[in-house]
């Protein structure tokens, strides 16, 4: 990745270099489904200042505030509340080029892996970029 071997790294030192995960199923490998979204959205990242005190303790309030900018970029039909209080998302593209466009939002820090036909769109994205800083 950028130049480095990654294949010895451990997970968190991957993630924190900057390689992400979109995994195929979400819900069967991406999502706690039982979990509200301020704890899926830390799953990965709860080790990190923003959501862990000195003693190592999590800001639960944190969680909350994050949501809260999520729910201010994406929109709020993005969302549903849940009786608790909590919220729960899901995230489906339905037009591919919507998902490209995501993708291509992460720059040189995403690859996609699967499915094969988005693979190729992003591959046709990337050559269309390139074709552009050609003569």
């Amino acid at each position: 990745m950028n130049g480095q071997d990654i294949t010895e790294m451990s997970i968190r030192k991957r993630l924190t270099s900057g390689l992400s995960h979109i995994p195929e199923d979400r819900h069967k490998h991406g999502l706690v489904l039982d979990y509200s979204l301020e704890n899926n959205i830390v799953l990965q990242r709860y080790f990190e200042p923003q959501f862990t005190n000195k003693f190592g303790f999590l800001k639960r309030k944190e969680f909350r505030k994050y949501a809260n900018r999520l729910i201010e970029e994406y929109g709020p039909n993005s969302f549903t509340e849940r009786e608790d209080g909590s919220l729960y998302t899901q995230w489906g593209f339905t037009r591919p080029d919507d998902a490209v466009a995501w993708f291509l939002g992460f720059g040189n820090k995403v690859k996609v892996l699967a499915p094969p036909e988005m693979v190729e769109r992003m591959k046709n994205a990337l050559e269309s970029i390139k074709n552009l800083y050609e003569t």
